[in-house]
């Protein structure tokens, strides 16, 4: 697979915690929303009922897609200030309608490309996978282009949150590491727009993460 680089004892950028001694949560209120959004669908494809949503903040367009985008969907939405400036959005509680309004966009056959290929045995996974993985990184240079997906504010609001200063971490389902895998839209997708894209994959070659970022991933 010339497409890969294997690498050993992979370590990844992580996001910055707060690091500030003082901060606050303060509760946001949401309408409702009948629609899901190219954001909305990405970022709602891997939540259920339990599931928390923790998403860095980095300016007020980012603040104000994610109450535009997310917020009507969930039943509980927090903002976690740190001297009176938004550092992070918490959001829990998928709302029944949300989780049934994806899985029309399913059953239909119109939801996004990308959800449709990152869960391909299911549009949700619990957060358990094994604690020892082999990590690879993809070669950008070798992954062909992903075809028509028009997606500039997916990129856009995941450049502008999670990557601002670390990874976004995301579980497919269904996925096995070979070749095939190449032909992968969301993997030619990240390959394309983004710098870093690393694939954690277990003893029985099951690839349980992906790791996308801008910055360096290290490899000792």
């Amino acid at each position: 697979m010339n497409w890969l680089k294997q690498m050993d004892n992979y370590m990844f950028c992580s996001n910055t915690a707060l690091e500030q001694p003082e901060f606050s949560i303060e509760t946001v209120h949401s309408c409702n929303a009948d629609y899901l959004t190219e954001i909305g669908q990405f970022m709602i494809a891997p939540v259920d009922d339990n599931t928390q949503i923790q998403i860095p903040v980095k300016n007020k367009n980012a603040y104000d897609v994610i109450l535009q985008d997310l917020a009507p969907h969930f039943d509980k939405v927090q903002a976690v200030y740190v001297q009176e400036s938004i550092e992070q959005v918490i959001l829990s509680q998928l709302k029944a309608g949300s989780q049934k309004r994806l899985e029309d966009l399913v059953r239909k056959q119109t939801v996004s490309p990308l959800v449709r290929d990152l869960y391909r045995s299911g549009i949700s996974k619990s957060d358990h996978f094994p604690m020892k993985l082999q990590w690879f990184q993809l070669i950008n240079a070798e992954m062909d282009g992903y075809g028509n997906i028009v997606a500039s504010d997916l990129i856009w609001f995941i450049e502008n949150t999670f990557l601002a200063n670390g990874t976004l971490a995301i579980l497919p389902t269904g996925w096995k590491l070979n070749d095939d895998l190449k032909n992968s839209i969301a993997l030619r997708f990240f390959a394309r727009h983004f710098d870093n894209v690393c694939i954690g994959v277990s003893l029985d070659m099951n690839v349980e993460m992906l790791q996308i970022s801008n910055c360096n991933p290290s490899s000792v």
